[in-house]
């Protein structure tokens, strides 16, 4: 059987990442290039590279290797991330230069969001090293082909091309048809001829490596210093061995991070209009290689072979962030730089490997490469094979550390420090829907309408918005900055805002949950707000990670003069129906002026089908009218009790000491702490709750039953009874990315309650 393969990516954000990872020249705007060259050694180092680009494997005619591959993308969210996709392998090659590529699957192991493990059904062609092709990167099937321009750069045409990134089995097709444009996504190759235009170079440390036989093998470094801080040119640490010209290591990445709404000519100008009808809370829209790393090891004192590729990036979409891993290990086995008079047939190679309980599993052609594959008689024992690397967020010898990955990352930021001549910084202006909290509805200001301004540049974003509430006429203002650094980023704020009583500070230019589209909907529609206002002039500086992390930890200081705000609307839809229905008063804030820092910290262990924990604590000091100290610990759970049960735990407790304010108490009530009643319907300066449930269903779409139990006041007034309980009953989608409750109190005041949120536990 021959299957012609219509290459294809589970989903459109990774035919970005594969778009973005082209390493092809193009012509542009001439540089002066008599700078290029920061000493002799660097102009030396590039001479020989190019010379030695499609040469380095014209020796070898065939070899043998076991690969071994890895890969994850994920969905990262305030409280845990959740698994997009992922797939592990393990496969036995032997490709020829006059012959077909014999591929020996011997291990598989691929997960999708709600569904269960399975051992695939195919390969990834571009996996396989080319001994002819550019040694700047392997393993990433990129499939482009050159225009017809000539010269390794695009034709006036325009590329004509097709991507293949896999992550699982499923997902979409998709294909840049031929005839689509794509002279726009190029990113200039630091070894290509004329390549002067975009990098000046500057040679670095020398590496000695000591050979059996006595031989020493040298490598030396060159930095790669982009011209420009554009998404075209790489920051790039190259190690080279002087002698042959063999790329040894490269260590790479971007030297800005791609922003489609700024950087639009990356974008058909069809689409570049569709791009301001995207929610606010999905814009920016930023792709970022974070780190590219490529390993070759030399084989029998002869042959610069591949040893290991890390790559690191992510897509993010406002809220939504998706970081992206993928890592291969080559184990070269066998190498023939003689050319044979007989090729081995099939059958040789396979019992030369001693795989006699296989069967041929498919035929692959792609680009004119066809591949024998073959599996076991059984693909179950793909799934158990020993063979079988970890999952690629765990440490396993064969594979680059988690330590060995930052220490790489480390070095270029100091080899490479960036570019000298940043690109202008864009402005945007968003209203309505457009940005992200921009329309709400509360209590307080009925509906309240924000303008905001933003300013992205490449020392980070900043945005100054206002707003007035329909009701109280109260203006709002807000000016706040996030400047990423390699490590952490620095966010400083400044505001006169409603607010209400959750501790801490929300994401960058992120409401807190009360003061989003859910809360507002609900006090709109329901009159139920769970919100618990007060108003706040001051401000703070945090340091945090950058916002395509995990935000795992924040370190703030701030300063604040706070003040009550009253209920100025008790208007509702559901008040047509039932008269008596109306939206709640709101909290009697104390009026004082404070400072203070706090902290938070929020690790979190485990993704996928397996279990996982979680912890999150929290403490805060303030000085001023008012001297006080709180914190709160929470501890999560995730215990899968078969294939289709899982037990999720919850359980926080905290404390308030000193002079407390009304606001700086403890609440309970609403979705995120006590299930089937009001917000704010417990407080106090202590507090204790807890929560269980069990889910039944994929991580798909799940069933669960659960049960609250809440109680907040004086520690010293504490009794059992006076605890508030509920049960209920709730449909999961997505592994408790959105979850409708409906929820039952069960100890005064009783009543039922839906409950529509994000991001749940299960």
């Amino acid at each position: 059987m021959t299957t012609a393969i219509r290459r294809r990516i589970p989903t459109p954000l990774e035919a970005l990442l594969a778009l973005c990872l082209l390493l092809l020249p193009s012509a542009v705007d001439g540089q002066q290039t008599t700078d290029a060259y920061l000493d002799d050694t660097a102009r030396e180092l590039v001479a020989r590279a190019r010379r030695a680009r499609g040469e380095q494997g014209a020796a070898i005619h065939s070899y043998t290797a076991v690969v071994l591959r890895r890969q994850a993308i994920r969905l990262r969210l305030p409280l845990r991330d959740r698994l997009l996709a992922r797939d592990e392998s393990a496969m036995r090659v032997r490709w020829s230069r006059d012959g077909d590529v014999v591929v020996q699957r011997l291990a598989s192991r691929e997960e999708e969001m709600g569904g269960a493990p399975t051992a695939g059904s195919g390969i990834d062609l571009g996996s396989l090293f080319d001994p002819d092709a550019d040694r700047i990167t392997f393993g990433i099937d990129f499939g482009f082909s050159e225009g017809a321009g000539g010269g390794g750069e695009p034709s006036e045409e325009g590329d004509t091309s097709r991507v293949s990134i896999t992550v699982g089995s499923g997902g979409v097709e998709a294909d840049v048809d031929e005839g689509d444009e794509l002279s726009n996504f190029w990113i200039a190759h630091p070894l290509a001829e004329d390549s002067e235009r975009f990098y000046r170079y500057r040679s670095g440390d020398t590496l000695t490596l000591r050979l059996p036989d006595g031989r020493a093998v040298r490598s030396v470094e060159l930095s790669a210093l982009p011209r420009r801080a554009s998404f075209h040119h790489l920051r790039a640490s190259l190690w080279i061995e002087p002698e042959s010209g063999a790329l040894v290591q490269a260590i790479y990445r971007p030297a800005r991070e791609l922003d489609i709404q700024r950087d639009t000519v990356f974008v058909d100008a069809e689409s570049v209009d569709d791009l301001e009808m995207i929610p606010g809370m999905f814009r920016p829209i930023v792709f970022d290689l974070e780190l590219m790393s490529v390993e070759y090891g030399l084989w029998d004192q002869r042959h610069w072979l591949p040893r290991r590729m890390s790559m690191e990036a992510y897509v993010r979409f406002g809220v939504v962030r998706l970081p992206f891993e993928a890592e291969i290990v080559y184990r070269i086995e066998d190498v023939d730089d003689e050319p044979v008079a007989l090729l081995l047939s099939t059958e040789e190679v396979l019992a030369s490997w001693g795989a006699t309980d296989v069967v041929a599993a498919d035929t692959v052609e792609v680009d004119g490469v066809r591949a024998l594959v073959f599996q076991p008689a059984d693909p179950a024992d793909l799934l158990e094979s020993e063979h079988l690397p970890p999952p690629v967020w765990e440490d396993a010898p064969a594979f680059a550390s988690n330590e060995e990955l930052e220490a790489l990352a480390e070095r270029l930021d100091v080899r490479v420090p960036g570019a000298t001549l940043p690109g202008p910084p864009t402005f945007d202006l968003a209203w309505g829907l457009r940005g992200r909290g921009l329309v709400r509805y509360n209590r307080i200001e009925a509906l309240s309408l924000g303008l905001r301004g933003a300013v992205d540049h490449w020392l980070g974003r900043a945005h100054a918005t206002v707003r007035l509430g329909a009701a109280d006429l109260h203006p709002g203002v807000e000016l706040a900055a996030l400047a990423p650094r390699r490590a952490f980023a620095w966010r400083l704020e400044a505001y006169h805002r409603l607010t209400t009583v959750d501790p801490g500070f929300a994401p960058f230019e992120a409401p807190p949950p009360p003061l989003g589209l859910g809360n507002s909907a609900g006090a709109l529609l329901f009159g139920r707000d769970d919100g618990q206002y007060y108003r706040a002039t001051g401000g703070f500086v945090a340091a945090e990670p950058r916002p395509e992390e995990r935000q795992s930890y924040r370190v703030a200081l701030f300063a604040e003069r706070q003040t009550a705000a009253r209920r100025k609307v008790e208007w509702n839809v559901a008040a047509l129906v039932d008269h008596d229905r109306e939206l709640r008063p709101n909290l009697p804030a104390d009026e004082v002026d404070v400072a203070g820092a706090s902290l938070t910290l929020s690790p979190w262990w485990g993704v996928g089908a397996g279990a996982q924990a979680g912890l999150e604590g929290f403490g805060e000091v303030a000085t001023g009218d008012s001297t006080f100290a709180r914190a709160r610990l929470t501890g999560r759970s995730i215990l899968p009790l078969g294939a289709s049960l899982r037990l999720g735990l919850e359980a926080a407790a905290g404390h308030a000491w000193g002079g407390v304010p009304i606001q700086y108490g403890w609440f309970l009530g609403g979705p995120s702490t006590l299930r089937g009643y009001d917000g704010g319907v417990m407080a106090g300066a202590s507090m204790a709750r807890a929560r269980v449930e069990l889910a039944r269903g994929g991580r798909g779409v799940a069933l669960s039953l659960f049960s609250d139990a809440g109680w907040a006041g004086r520690r010293d007034d504490f009794a059992a009874q006076d605890a508030l309980v509920s049960v209920g009953a709730g449909f999961t989608v997505l592994d408790g990315l959105l979850r409708v409750d409906v929820a039952r109190a069960l100890r005064a005041p009783t009543a039922w309650r839906l409950h529509l949120y994000l991001d749940a536990l299960l």
